[in-house]
């Protein structure tokens, strides 16, 4: 995983520096094979370094060190060896590695007392030491002899010299004491001495290294230590079983500023060897088009051999510094060179034991293309990449048991470019999960748009008229009315105006409700107006319909509120009956709907906040469904059905599958239950529950659920549901009903109802203080919560300003213990990417998070994994989430696509929405 930890934000904004962090996941180790992983370094001040602090005890002889060069912290062990403790690098021979240097030092080939190289100490007074980085554990008690050689140089006796130490650490590794032997501080005609030391172990130590001490009183001349040896032995070196690592690591820079890392190490049996050495190479011409190089019986033991990454950045070497921060394994500096406009070939044979049945996965960092071939069959090729990485499972039966050849053909382009550059490196691993959904290749099998304004699990009466169950009045003079063969008739037998006022059911409770009625004739006034509405009654002085004035006709909303009465948002529309109207109330907004036979299409509508706050209003009990008829002349309408319900919606989108607390989705009967958002005409929207059968690809609505919070009833939304039972649910959500601009903050709350069927109004909901959240304009919604053994994962979308002026919006996880204290687990560095979702992939999760026009994995570090291999369209309007949920023998995705459901007639923004259904076979 990465970490981002400001424990000392003040020095960072005061200075304007970027903050410290670590990116990166260590790969994981094969038994008794040497190791080597290595994590990216991002804005460190001049050197940094790196302890750990907590977790399992790393195997013996581990290096735990940062490479200055590359800013990259590396963690080594050897290959196993049973009862040696090998001093890495003890003759410097394999130049400045394998030691940390204290002021002064240098490594370098001047004046060696043994071999090639040396350790030289110079330009320095006062003492500094120069550590070994292999350390080994150590026994109460336990004696261990070293020495070195010494030559003291020019420098006159007792001026300048070096001795030998042993340096004793605790488990966190600190040095806790130092044993020194014996000080050369005199060697005339440049001869070399040897320092000797005993140290003998103590209780509370935990592991002991070799090191040099330089030491100068006067004079600057420089003096050399070298051939480092001991006889201190332990149980083994490197590891030799399987095991699971995991670590905590603290990285910090001569700023004084830290952070934190922490992650898991796999040690298991078919693991594969670092391919990062010895790499047979052939340079060719970009028309040479031969595929014969590829074959695994080419005989290329002529090629040259090189170590990779292979490439030129001259002109451009960030492209190594991107391949290092996307895989931490690669170099960022080019081991082989090579011309640019050039085509290069690259092969080795790779031993594999036996053949993991999970498979493999390639990584590779190239500029410009490449095609893979194992054992002469092609597995991965892209001809397009430019400074690109690519992650890409291979399947178990590409490989054989033994040797495998694997070759690449990699390509830079001849475009000219002032910033032109070449680099390949590619290396292979185990997969330990098998594939995962970034490897995948997913189908679509359905389309389904969602027009649907009255769910029938939502309905609250429908009322034929078979008797009379209405109330009903007037506030001029009344119409008339009868029941009869099912149906209301109500008219008017003289000029004048005339209304009647018919309600019924109980209040609505909350601002979101849908009333229909069927209107299956009319007979016209003369002149006048003849209106027939479905609306929402209070009293007198108190309603809002939509109607159709037939006389006229025309489409509007009528509003009276306080005894004040207007018209809003008048249309022109000649309809004969029969038709339907309907009327809509999401939070402020009032819909109107009619069908005239082909279905419901979007009319009028009137944001009622500035005249009746619905949200806000605690009189809603006394608010009831309610027909308006009114006249102004003699005229009859007859009406078939009076409807009422909560409303449904048009468009679907941020569809998120209901689950248990591991992320399981709850599917009934081959029925998954899903939360997801769905809106009115204008793109007033609000949370609602549905169940989608995964054979049919049919929707229906069975639960809407909205948010008491701040004196108000929001139609907040984006949310998730955990259900532990029918009767014991949790959910979490987003204070979307806020609106754009506004506060937008995740919030959670277990509930002991059924938010699955029906209406909820969800109160005193709990507001996570997550990471991140620095500033008050910054937001988080889109979540997803899972529980992986005792930790708590929350997947959620993260954004710079609830404006959302210039897409500040990147997925980003966090940990927690107890849903109540939340760590940072990572957060991806590419914007415009939201709907944040976890799926389990074997035994691990991944995250996921839509854009655009792609979709991106993650593992629980936030590292990022490649792209989905799935049709998006988000269109210039919506980023489509990658919601993925295991079924039978398939992995099925539900997500939305940037489509208007124009067959309501509706072009509002945010009523988009189609869902898309894909499908990718489960190995």
């Amino acid at each position: 995983m990465n970490a981002r930890i400001y424990d000392r934000p003040d020095l960072d904004q005061w200075q304007a520096r970027l903050a410290l962090y670590v990116v990166g996941t260590l790969p994981n180790a094969a038994p008794s094979q040497a190791y080597e992983g290595r994590l990216q370094i991002f804005n460190g001040v001049g050197d940094c370094f790196v302890r750990q602090i907590d977790g399992a005890t790393l195997p013996e002889g581990h290096r735990l060190y940062v490479d200055q060069v590359a800013k990259q912290v590396v963690l080594a062990w050897p290959a196993y060896q049973a009862g040696a403790a090998p001093i890495e690098n003890p003759g410097f021979e394999s130049g400045p590695v394998g030691w940390d240097r204290g002021m002064g030092w240098v490594i370098a080939t001047e004046n060696p007392p043994v071999g090639s190289w040396a350790a030289g100490y110079n330009n320095q007074q006062g003492e500094s030491i120069i550590s070994n980085q292999a350390r080994y554990t150590v026994h109460d008690g336990q004696v261990t002899r070293a020495k070195c050689k010494v030559r003291q140089g020019a420098s006159s006796e007792g001026n300048a010299g070096a001795s030998v130490l042993l340096e004793y650490r605790d488990a966190a590794g600190n040095v806790v004491r130092s044993v020194e032997g014996n000080r050369v501080m005199s060697a005339s005609k440049n001869r070399v001495y040897d320092s000797e030391v005993v140290g003998v172990a103590q209780a509370g130590e935990a592991t002991v290294n070799i090191a040099g001490n330089g030491i100068r009183h006067r004079e600057n001349k420089i003096l050399f230590v070298d051939a480092f040896e001991w006889d201190h032995t332990v149980a083994a070196a490197g590891i030799d079983h399987e095991a699971t690592l995991c670590i905590t690591l603290l990285v910090s820079d001569s700023a004084g500023r830290s952070t934190l890392w922490a992650g898991c190490i796999e040690v298991r049996e078919g693991v594969l060897p670092p391919q990062l050495t010895d790499w047979r190479h052939l340079l060719t011409t970009l028309s040479d088009d031969s595929t014969a190089y590829a074959a695994s019986d080419y005989n290329d033991s002529a090629w040259p051999v090189g170590d990779s990454p292979f490439g030129n950045l001259t002109k451009n070497p960030n492209v190594g510094l991107n391949a290092a921060e996307f895989y931490p394994g690669f170099s960022p500096v080019i081991k082989t060179q090579i011309p640019l406009n050039q085509r290069l070939w690259i092969r080795r044979t790779l031993t594999l034991p036996s053949v993991s049945d999970k498979g493999y996965q390639l990584i590779g960092y190239f500029d410009n293309g490449y095609t893979l071939y194992v054992n002469g069959v092609q597995q991965s090729q892209s001809s397009t990449g430019t400074n690109a990485g690519v992650r890409q499972y291979i399947h178990p039966d590409s490989f054989v048991a033994g040797p495998n050849v694997i070759a690449v053909r990699c390509d830079d382009d001849a475009e000219e470019t002032s910033d032109d550059a070449a680099y390949f490196d590619f290396t292979l691993e185990m997969s330990l999960t098998g594939p995962g959904m970034q490897d995948l290749t997913f189908t679509e099998v359905a389309t389904v748009e969602h027009v649907q304004l009255a769910p029938a699990a939502l309905t609250q009466f429908s009322d034929d008229f078979a008797t009379q169950l209405f109330v009903a009045s007037s506030t001029s003079v009344p119409m008339a009315f009868s029941i009869a063969s099912g149906a209301l008739a109500v008219s008017s037998s003289s000029a004048g105006d005339k209304n009647l006022f018919i309600r019924e059911g109980a209040g609505i409770g909350i601002p979101q409700q849908f009333v229909s009625i069927d209107v299956d004739a009319y007979s016209p006034p003369a002149s006048g107006y003849a209106v027939v509405s479905a609306g929402i009654y209070k009293d007198a002085n108190n309603w809002v319909y939509f109607e159709y004035d037939a006389f006229n006709s025309q489409l509007r909303i009528e509003r009276c509120i306080g005894g004040a009465a207007a018209f809003v948002d008048t249309r022109t529309l000649s309809a004969t009956a029969p038709y339907r109207l309907g009327f809509s109330l999401v939070g402020n907004t009032a819909c109107g709907w009619i069908d005239t036979g082909s279905g419901w299409k979007a009319s009028s509508f009137a944001n009622m906040a500035g005249y009746k706050d619905f949200k806000a209003a605690t009189d809603l009990d006394n608010w009831v469904p309610s027909i308006l008829v009114a006249a102004g002349n003699t005229c009859s309408f007859t009406i078939g059905n009076f409807y009422a319900g909560r409303f449904g919606g048009v468009g679907i989108r941020d569809i998120t599958t209901v689950t248990n607390e591991a992320g399981d989705p709850y599917i009934v009967d081959g029925k998954a239950y899903v939360t997801a958002t769905t809106a009115d005409h204008q793109g007033t929207a609000y949370q609602a529950v549905f169940r989608i059968d995964l054979a049919a690809y049919t929707l229906e609505q069975t639960a809407a659920i909205m948010v008491s919070r701040d004196g108000t009833v929001q139609n907040d939304l984006s949310g998730h549901i955990i259900r532990y039972s029918d009767t014991q649910q949790r959910l979490t959500t987003a204070t979307w009903g806020n609106g754009f601009g506004q506060k937008i903050r995740i919030l959670t709350k277990e509930v002991a109802t059924d938010l699955l069927h029906g209406t909820h109004v969800i109160s005193a909901m709990d507001e996570p203080v997550l990471p991140y959240t620095d500033d008050a304009d910054d937001g988080t919604y889109d979540p997803f919560l899972v529980k992986d053994g005792e930790v708590w994962r929350l997947a959620y979308s993260f954004t710079e300003n609830t404006n959302f002026v210039g897409d500040p919006f990147y997925a980003a996880l966090a940990g927690s213990s107890d849903l109540v204290t939340w760590e940072p687990m990572g957060i991806d560095t590419v914007n415009r990417f939201e709907g944040t979702k976890q799926v389990k992939v074997g035994d691990s999760y991944q995250v996921l998070a839509g854009g655009r026009t792609s979709y991106r994995v993650f593992d629980t570090g936030m590292n990022f994994l490649g792209t989905m291999n799935a049709p998006i369209d988000g269109g210039s309007n919506t980023q489509p989430h990658p919601m993925v949920l295991p079924y039978l023998d398939k992995w099925v995705m539900l997500t939305f696509d940037g489509q208007i459901p124009s067959s309501a007639g509706v072009s509002a923004g945010f009523t988009w929405g189609r869902m898309r259904v894909n499908t990718a076979p489960r190995m």
